[in-house]
């Protein structure tokens, strides 16, 4: 079954469910369309550009400046994106391919670890910085309907920024399509930060360590859902899953 032909059967299936309809959905997840989707496209882009074709710094510079930054940095110390590789024109998107924390570390501490390599009125460069207020606004915890009418024009800007620098070799893709509802989706729902996924998908990493050590080859499902409700219900007798009610700083 290719790929496009099951996203047609799951829409078939999901209009059937009552209450929802594929044209009347006003649930966007922000992490999968910007932090896996627009966000590292959009930064090949803009770095092949800076690095490749300006040659404002090399890839050996970035990567040298980004370990040294998280080196002496304690913040998202454990979301440090790993080293970038050499940018390829066969590619869409930076490699080796990152979790989405760790795209959003890079996109936020990509301007001060290299902006004085690049000159100001850089058209690639300001690009950047727009990429980087637009997903500031889209993971903002409150917004009034000012900030509402802000993030449109961001929006906005942005397309038609990215049409201009980089649509002779680049396509719009559907993701970039769902950037036009957000704000809409916003006045509805309320922010977009609350239907992330970013919280639910930390649960992958359990079920990755405990498949890479079980031996059972013939239903690993079962294995795994077996050792999760154990897990589960231990945290809840020793409620260990509960949260602490106060916090104590210490000196």
């Amino acid at each position: 079954m290719g790929r496009d032909q099951f996203w047609k059967d799951l829409m078939l299936k999901l209009t059937i469910l009552h209450g929802f309809q594929v044209t009347e959905n006003f649930v966007l997840d922000p992490m999968h369309t910007l932090l896996e989707g627009v966000v590292p496209f959009e930064l090949h882009c803009i770095l092949t550009q800076l690095v490749n074709v300006k040659g404002h710094f090399s890839m050996a510079d970035l990567n040298s400046r980004l370990h040294s930054f998280f080196e002496k940095n304690s913040v998202d110390k454990g979301n440090k994106p790993p080293t970038i590789n050499p940018l390829q024109t066969s590619q869409t998107v930076l490699s080796p391919s990152m979790k989405a924390v760790q795209m959003w570390s890079l996109l936020k501490y990509l301007p001060l670890f290299t902006g004085n390599l690049v000159p100001a009125d850089d058209l690639h460069w300001l690009f950047l910085l727009q990429l980087c207020e637009l997903v500031d606004f889209v993971f903002a915890p409150k917004f009034t309907k000012g900030m509402v009418a802000y993030l449109r024009e961001i929006i906005s800007d942005h397309l038609r920024a990215f049409q201009s620098l980089c649509g002779h070799i680049c396509k719009l893709k559907p993701k970039r399509h769902f950037l036009l509802h957000m704000p809409t989706i916003i006045l509805k729902n309320g922010p977009l930060v609350t239907m992330r996924c970013l919280c639910y998908e930390m649960k992958n990493s359990s079920f990755k360590k405990s498949a890479g050590v079980v031996c059972n080859l013939v239903n690993i499902c079962k294995t795994l859902a077996y050792r999760h409700q154990c897990n589960a219900f231990y945290l809840r007798l020793s409620k260990q899953y509960l949260r602490m009610s106060s916090v104590t700083v210490g000196l």
